[in-house]
């Protein structure tokens, strides 16, 4: 409310999105990983705003591309590339509770291709359409 502009309500937008990947961040770290593992999701929950492919991990932890999928699949029971997705779509179900933000920020605060993609997605994630689950979460359904 106190924000007058469109650049300081951007600037509130980019503390949100921060505030909610350390968040998570922190929560990740409740579960025993190795440290690679642990760099590996700290990395991803710094990037939800871009694409992350298993190669820039992989470079940034200085581990072989493989040899991190493999570990990481071994150590948290998932691929890389679908807890990357499920980490997205985490932060994307809290954004959809702004009534502030469309289909289409969200979208894009994340990092997806494109909103249909986005929709085919969060579909699948929550077993609802992002627009279906604002409307049940702002009508008091969650």
């Amino acid at each position: 409310d106190r924000c007058r502009s469109v650049e300081e309500v951007s600037g509130l937008h980019e503390e949100a999105i921060e505030f909610f990947t350390d968040y998570m961040v922190q929560l990740k770290k409740e579960k025993i990983y190795s440290k690679t593992v642990m760099q590996c999701m700290d990395y991803i929950h710094r990037h939800l705003n871009i694409p992350v492919r298993v190669a820039d991990i992989a470079e940034t932890v200085g581990k072989n591309p493989d040899y991190l999928s493999s570990l990481f699949k071994k150590e948290t029971g998932r691929r890389i590339t679908d807890y990357i997705m499920e980490c997205r779509l985490r932060a994307a179900e809290n954004m959809l509770r702004d009534a502030e933000c469309s289909c289409a920020e969200v979208s894009a605060a994340f990092a997806f291709s494109s909103q249909s993609y986005f929709t085919k997605m969060f579909r699948q994630y929550a077993g609802e359409t992002p627009k279906k689950f604002r409307e049940r979460y702002l009508h008091g359904g969650l």
